[in-house]
């Protein structure tokens, strides 16, 4: 029900929620522009450090992630574009797309931590 809804906000036809749902039930495909972005330092960083605070719990509300958000600018050095760009890629498969909270809240934390390792091994 959460993807239907995150895919409702994002669409004007039906046939356009598949191509906003598919990127939750399957494996994330990078294109190379994509994966120079995950493969920067920051990048690298910025994951290590989420897979980290993310699995201290098992489930975070929408102002926690906020929290970690303004963490992770502190403890990372990273910002804007070069935070959320990263982790929307490993997240959700682009650099556009939903908020960050909504992101976990849809995958839920044990899938936000196996992508971002997942992509800490690409």
């Amino acid at each position: 029900l959460k993807v239907i809804d995150n895919a409702r906000k994002r669409v004007a036809t039906i046939p356009e929620m598949i191509t906003h749902s598919e990127m939750f039930y399957h494996d994330l495909e990078f294109t190379d522009e994509k994966r120079e972005i995950i493969s920067k330092e920051d990048a690298r960083n910025l994951y290590t450090f989420w897979i980290e605070r993310l699995g201290t719990k098992d489930t975070w509300a929408e102002n926690e992630i906020n929290e970690l958000v303004k963490e992770t600018t502190n403890e990372v050095g990273v910002k804007g574009k070069d935070l959320y760009f990263p982790l929307r890629l490993a997240l959700f498969g682009d650099v556009h797309g939903p908020d960050i909270p909504a992101l976990i809240d849809i995958l839920g934390t044990k899938e936000a931590i196996a992508r971002l390792k997942n992509v800490l091994n690409t």
